[in-house]
């Protein structure tokens, strides 16, 4: 297992108990919507698409593998 694979496993390990004690409900705005959902659900969420866009732009740099 190489230095960035470990570093990737901390940081999910680190996520997931963040989520964990975070799961109170908030109230979020976002382009005009109105939603109240967990924390835990929004932190999830966000770090699911930072991780697509960083999978994406990793792609087209060339960095990336695509299957």
């Amino acid at each position: 297992m190489n230095a960035r694979a470990i570093v990737g496993w901390i940081l999910l390990v680190l996520l997931l108990v963040f989520v964990g004690y975070n799961l109170e409900p908030a109230r979020v705005r976002f382009v005009g919507m109105k939603l109240e959902m967990p924390v835990a659900f929004i932190v999830l969420v966000s770090a699911g698409i930072g991780a697509a866009l960083a999978w994406a732009f990793g792609v087209l740099r060339g960095g990336g593998k695509s299957s």
